[in-house]
């Protein structure tokens, strides 16, 4: 096949995969704001993980413009000097917030690394959306793949069939397609073969 073709797209799983993001900015965006409320330099993508996680050493580092502190030689540990620092007001409430919520925002560290600043607001990153998209998008590629397509859509129509006629449960119900044949060995390029013993199930 020259092209492939379109066959499945679970837009369902692309919805629940973008909530569980747009779920976790619902609860991180407060705090956001609270920042932004604080008129300090604007906050970037890149250390928004940080300003969650380590909130003191992301403040640390705003604070000194960047530069690594130290005493002498010795580069001085940024959450002990967090305490040596004149904060602007609210920021040490802000801090004291984010880390009695540390627990719960350990939840959301899979989904802080897919939210991204933009226009000085948090959303969920396009790149993240476009490969939730591709993982769950199915194509038809190989002659091999369309010809299973068309033999599928057929044994699911006949045991829907074959489901129909049943009279009696199977030793298994889960497993009562497994049940209803014998598979080849694996060694041996043999077929499938009707296991007789279940016809008393119909």
């Amino acid at each position: 096949m020259a092209n492939k073709t379109l066959l499945y797209i679970d837009q369902n799983n692309i919805n629940a995969n973008i909530q569980s993001i747009e779920n976790a900015i619902s609860v991180l965006n407060p705090f956001f704001i609270r920042y932004n409320n604080l008129e300090l330099p604007e906050m970037l993508t890149e250390n928004f993980t940080e300003f969650i996680q380590t909130p003191k050493v992301y403040f640390v580092k705003i604070l000194s413009a960047g530069e690594t502190l130290k005493i002498g030689q010795l580069e001085l540990d940024p959450v002990k000097v967090y305490d040596l620092f004149p904060l602007p007001d609210g920021v040490n409430e802000l801090v004291n917030d984010i880390e009695n919520m540390k627990f719960e925002f350990s939840n959301y560290s899979y989904a802080i690394q897919h939210i991204i600043i933009q226009e000085n607001k948090l959303v969920v990153n396009p790149n993240y959306v476009n490969e939730v998209t591709e993982r769950n998008t199915f194509y038809v590629e190989t002659p091999d793949q369309e010809s299973a397509i068309v033999i599928l859509k057929r044994v699911a129509q006949d045991l829907t069939t074959l489901k129909a006629l049943q009279k009696k449960s199977y030793r298994n119900p889960n497993q009562w397609v497994l049940e209803s044949f014998t598979e080849p060995h694996k060694d041996h390029k043999s077929n499938f073969t009707v296991n007789l013993e279940v016809i008393k199930n119909y």
